[in-house]
């Protein structure tokens, strides 16, 4: 194997006629912005919007606008997974908890078990009676 070294690059050649370009350390080549602009842009357009709880892959999904503001509702024969949407200010939480517990039976067509519910005004999970 032989190595060579032009003006910050190295260039590995093989016996058999391939080659291998790598950069040397400390010398950016420029050609991976792009790409990497392209995948974290991506990533980030994924992470929006509501996404839900491992156990709701598969789930129903209902979108469901109610006083002004955006929920979405995964739910099961069994289970319920309610998220808000959006920003909230600090004296609405307790309001918009009671909006998120109203929807779960007009939504489902079934029962909240409410001894079995879990979370605050962002996103709550709980159990149902069908």
């Amino acid at each position: 194997m032989r190595i060579a070294d032009r003006g910050g690059i190295r260039l590995f050649a093989a016996s058999a006629g391939g080659a291998l370009v790598v950069p040397k350390r400390g010398v950016s080549t420029g050609q991976g912005r792009g790409r990497m602009n392209r995948i974290l842009a991506l990533l980030l357009l994924t992470a929006c919007g509501a996404q839900p709880a491992p156990e709701f892959f598969g789930a129903k999904r209902v979108d469901v606008t109610r006083d002004g503001r955006q929920f979405t509702v995964f739910h099961t024969e069994k289970r319920v997974e309610v998220i808000r949407l959006g920003w909230a200010a600090r004296g609405e939480h307790q309001a918009i908890r009671a909006t998120m517990i109203a929807l779960i039976p007009e939504v489902t067509g079934c029962k909240l078990i409410e001894s079995n519910l879990q979370g605050d005004s962002g996103e709550m999970r709980g159990s149902l009676r069908c």
